[in-house]
């Protein structure tokens, strides 16, 4: 009989939080089934300056995270989302760019991640120029090995 009851339990909080699921993401349904999105736009460009930005990605999320978008096809380090408008975003972005020594026959790729950033975007609306910049601090050394 224990066993009835828990089942019985477990569907109901199952089917409750389900239902706070699709209370908290708002999605408009037509008759015919087809989910209706509200499109804004988000862009902008990643920046290193002295560094020339190979590739990377931006990802946006609302809090909760019901939407999201990412673009990792930059084109020269610039970034276009289209996002569900009408919601608060945040925004990651992290830049790569590669380095080639020619003399010792050695390449490689620096990742950096840029300080998240928060936008609101309405719908039909276009966030422009929501661009991401980090001045880069550099090490140079020389190493000797003895013996």
């Amino acid at each position: 009989m224990r066993a009835g009851i828990r089942k019985v339990l477990v569907c109901a909080l199952a089917f409750v939080m389900i239902s706070v699921v699709f209370s908290i993401v708002p999605m408009d349904v037509s008759p015919d089934g087809t989910v209706i999105l509200h499109p804004g736009y988000i862009n902008g460009a990643l920046s290193v300056p002295g560094e020339t930005v190979d590739s990377g990605g931006v990802w946006a999320y609302t809090m909760p995270s019901a939407y999201q978008a990412v673009d990792t096809e930059l084109t020269d380090g610039d970034y276009e989302l289209t996002v569900e408008g009408g919601y608060d975003y945040r925004l990651y972005a992290t830049a790569l760019f590669s380095e080639e020594d020619p003399v010792l026959d050695y390449s490689s790729t620096t990742s950096i991640r840029l300080e998240s950033r928060d936008t609101h975007v309405e719908i039909g609306e276009t966030v422009a120029d929501f661009d991401f910049t980090i001045s880069p601090g550099y090490v140079d050394a020389t190493v000797t090995v003895t013996g």
